[in-house]
């Protein structure tokens, strides 16, 4: 079985004001290319979106709750440009975190991270797995897959995520 690149990644990320709103924001960066796929776990469905592969060797990642009313708010978890899982309307529990310096956070492709989470009703918990350009294929639209040697290495759902399309969602219970 091929084994998959894990290429070091550094992730610096922080609350506070991003241009018009207030959220979060992070960039992922290494010494290659890689791809990342966001997750959104919430009401045991997971939400995931694919981005296309960086160009750059870094990668800006962003949360953006947007008011609905005094607890009530829409998520949005995205990697700009190409990647938008769709929003998510939560009650707050503890109101939005407030701003905190950037904190640098060590990482690497081809493994989950789960970046933050935050106290809402239902529980919302976020994902994000990256991985090596070299490990993947990229096809019409920028939409990409595992090389197939690679996919052996993940059983379902994330095997049928990881192979093909741009978008989707599973049963959070068929993740475990």
């Amino acid at each position: 079985m091929q084994r998959l690149a894990t290429l070091p990644l550094t992730m610096t990320n922080r609350w506070g004001p991003i241009y018009q709103t207030y959220g979060w924001q992070a960039t992922l960066a290494g010494d290659e290319p890689f791809a990342p796929v966001l997750m959104v776990d919430v009401d045991g469905v997971t939400l995931w979106a694919k981005a296309p592969p960086s160009v750059e060797f870094d990668l800006e990642v962003r949360l953006d709750p947007f008011p609905d009313d005094a607890d009530v708010v829409r998520v949005s978890f995205s990697a700009p440009p190409g990647a938008y899982v769709a929003p998510v309307v939560v009650r707050l529990r503890d109101g939005i975190p407030v701003a905190t310096p950037p904190q640098n956070q060590p990482a690497t492709t081809a493994r989950l991270l789960r970046p933050l989470s935050i106290s809402s009703e239902p529980v919302l918990q976020f994902g994000l797995m990256t991985f090596a350009k070299s490990d993947i294929v990229v096809r019409r639209n920028h939409v990409w897959g595992l090389k197939p040697g690679f996919l052996d290495h993940f059983s379902s759902p994330f095997r049928e995520v990881l192979e093909k399309g741009r978008h989707g969602s599973f049963p959070t219970a068929a993740a475990d």
